[in-house]
């Protein structure tokens, strides 16, 4: 991410069928794998095109970043 590298755990939550998703695996999250969990990337793709989310910065973590690569 522009935020910087990390150890992510991906998941691929499954989605109800539905008019605004494409798929029940359209939708993938990627969170750090550490004890802030936090999300670093979102994908999704609907009916229409898709989106992504990425994050750019962060500050105030409640634990340390122990899991940057």
């Amino acid at each position: 991410t522009k935020a910087g590298k990390f150890r992510a755990i991906r998941l691929t939550p499954l989605m109800p069928e539905g008019d605004l998703f494409d798929g029940q695996r359209s939708v993938q999250v990627w969170v750090s794998d550490d004890q802030n969990h936090i999300p670093l990337m979102i994908k999704a793709k609907m009916f229409i095109g898709s989106t992504s989310i990425e994050l750019r910065d962060y500050n105030r973590l409640r634990n340390p970043l122990s899991s940057k690569m």
